[in-house]
């Protein structure tokens, strides 16, 4: 086994490496928020790929319309003679 060095032997070696310190070019930054500022053009221009309409619940523009309330005279089984003859009595009796 090496016996430890003297304190002598350590000081003509030289100081131990360090980090230095340097700055990031600014141009590296610069670059940097242009491209980001770039992407978020281009995906304000195309939507994003969503539609606008479509909101947190549904998936797509089919669920949105199919969620909405349905005209009551489109409703299949429902004729214009029916309705109108539940309208006659319901305001008869009133």
């Amino acid at each position: 086994m090496a016996a430890s060095p003297s304190g002598a032997a350590v000081l003509e070696e030289g100081p131990e490496p360090t980090s230095g310190g340097a700055a990031v070019p600014i141009v590296l930054i610069a670059m940097l928020a242009l491209l980001l500022y770039a992407a978020c053009v281009h995906l304000n221009d195309r939507g994003g790929e969503f539609d606008p309409k479509v909101y947190y619940p549904f998936a797509n523009a089919n669920d949105v319309a199919e969620a909405h309330p349905k005209d009551p005279r489109e409703r299949p089984g429902l004729s214009e003679s029916k309705s109108m003859a539940g309208s006659a009595a319901y305001h008869a009796t009133r």
